[in-house]
């Protein structure tokens, strides 16, 4: 057996851990069911090129922002392609970069393949953050592309190349303008920390804010333009507490803290504490750098946390402050590989007899064991998710009513989904046709989002009460009224009944 284990151990370690660490994240989220918010994103990205997909639309017609470069870039690509293969595809690219990344990264720090799949498997991609909701690696969008970039900025500060980290902070800003900014921040408190040079770091921001000056230009220019009167209504409570609780709105209630978060930020806390009093003792380089990045994330992190707990902080919750916590989870997740490698397993192998423990072999048929069957499972998982989805009745129900939808409704017309469900904001794009409102689809300006809350609260009236449609058919041109339960009205005209589905064209 011990043998065995050294030959595969062996054969792992000798493969390109490029193909193995994609293979962890493929067995994970490579699929043909659209996730996370491509359905959104991926939507906005071909209404942006081409306007006319879905005429005069509110719910696929929102400002770019940050999302500029990667809706120009989908957006193009969608000119050819169906957003299903452009996310297969689009995925499959981003995680062979990804696992390419990774795999440098390991190198960088000495950690097996082996190891750094096992890391992968069954502690990173499960958890990719300790609270807040954020991740690395997942669905296709602009974020997703933004971490490829903080990734290579990452490697270049570990080796010591800072002109080409901003360079990449930079580059993850234009595809992300959050999560690269939080990261140019950590980058540059980090050289300040490090060097204790505020000169440099102050011409090293300012060389990244004139980097990124057309893009923030443009963000400020339709932000402003976007500005609304909200008369008594808050809109960025309803934006943090309302939609977005489980990233930023942390402290919506009590009980939901306690049950959402309370773990996850109690473990970085532990974490936290661990980097200050316990990790800052170690004397390796690599540990010193990755204990000091982690300080200065959960340092972020648990400020923010403070500032949440007043209501003065709702607009600076909007920046996603907790968006480092994928990064800290990361790096914490190197810091105590290094820390086991080089301090704990040295010290149990002085306290026990090999002959009678090959602590080496041990360690190593574990980790095999559990990626054997992490891989197994994940596979077993996905083939089942994505097989289930796509024959499953409710997409083949959905496809079939969005047919009739696109036959029925003229293109400026749209229906009302009482009740999203798992594939509701499906319908849009196979009907080609627009939805009256999406939760999920909430808006970036201020106009649009007190539009976007109205048309919420309206369609939480009308659920109530479905003839209630009736009274804004015309304003909002509803032509069908689409429901999970079936409604009696002499001037709702049934036209699809089926297990998720009843759907309703309006008679004038």
């Amino acid at each position: 057996m011990t043998k065995f284990i050294e030959k595969v151990a062996v054969f792992l370690n000798r493969i390109d851990g490029t193909w193995l660490n994609f293979l962890a994240i493929s067995s994970v989220f490579l699929g043909i069911r659209l996730i996370y918010n491509e359905e959104q994103y991926l939507g906005y990205a071909k209404q942006f090129m081409d306007p006319n997909w879905i005429p005069a639309s509110f719910s696929m017609s929102d400002f770019a922002g940050s999302r500029i470069v990667f809706q120009f870039i989908a957006g193009s690509l969608l000119k050819w392609m169906n957003i299903e293969s452009l996310a297969f595809f689009g995925r499959a690219l981003v995680f062979l970069l990804m696992a390419y990344l990774l795999k440098q990264v390991f190198r960088y720090f000495n950690i097996s393949n082996l190891a750094g799949l096992f890391y992968l498997l069954i502690i990173f991609i499960p958890h990719q953050s300790l609270f807040a909701g954020e991740w690395m690696i997942g669905g296709l969008e602009g974020k997703s592309i933004a971490y490829l970039f903080i990734l290579s900025g990452l490697l270049s500060l570990f080796r010591g190349k800072y002109a080409l980290g901003l360079f990449f902070a930079v580059l993850a800003t234009y595809f992300h303008i959050l999560a690269g900014g939080w990261f140019t921040l950590v980058f540059l408190i980090f050289r300040l920390v490090s060097e204790k040079t505020v000169f440099k770091q102050m011409l090293a921001g300012v060389i990244y804010l004139t980097a990124t000056m057309p893009l923030l230009v443009y963000f400020y220019l339709g932000l402003t333009e976007g500005k609304a009167e909200t008369g008594s209504i808050n809109l960025d409570e309803i934006y943090v507490y309302y939609r977005n609780p489980h990233h930023i709105g942390l402290f919506q209630s009590a009980e939901y803290f306690f049950q959402r978060h309370l773990g996850g930020v109690l473990l970085s806390l532990f974490s936290f504490l661990l980097c200050i009093f316990v990790f800052s003792s170690f004397t390796d380089r690599n540990i010193k750098v990755l204990n000091t990045l982690n300080i200065i994330l959960f340092s972020q992190q648990f400020i923010f946390l403070a500032l949440a707990l007043f209501p003065f902080a709702l607009p600076l919750l909007k920046l996603y402050p907790w968006r480092t916590s994928s990064l800290s989870a990361l790096l914490t997740g190197l810091e105590l590989i290094l820390i086991f490698k080089s301090y704990i397993y040295p010290f149990i192998l002085k306290k026990i007899n090999p002959e009678k423990l090959n602590l080496k072999m041990l360690i190593r048929g574990g980790m095999i064991v559990c990626i054997l069957f992490m891989i197994s499972l994940n596979l077993y998982q996905l083939i089942s998710k994505n097989t289930t989805y796509y024959r499953g009745e409710l997409r083949q129900e959905t496809i079939e009513l969005a047919r009739l939808l696109n036959k029925r409704l003229s293109s400026n017309d749209c229906f009302i989904l009482l009740n999203e469900g798992s594939e509701g904001s499906s319908l849009m794009r196979h009907s080609e046709r627009d939805c009256f409102v999406l939760h999920r689809f909430v808006p970036t300006t201020e106009k649009q989002m007190m539009e976007w809350y109205e048309r919420l609260q309206l369609r939480d009236t009308i659920s109530q009460n479905p003839e209630l449609v009736l009274l804004y058919q015309q304003k909002y041109s509803i032509t069908c009224l689409i429901s999970s339960e079936a409604v009696d009205h002499p001037r709702f005209e049934l036209c699809f009944s089926g297990k998720y589905y009843y759907a309703y064209f309006l008679k004038p």
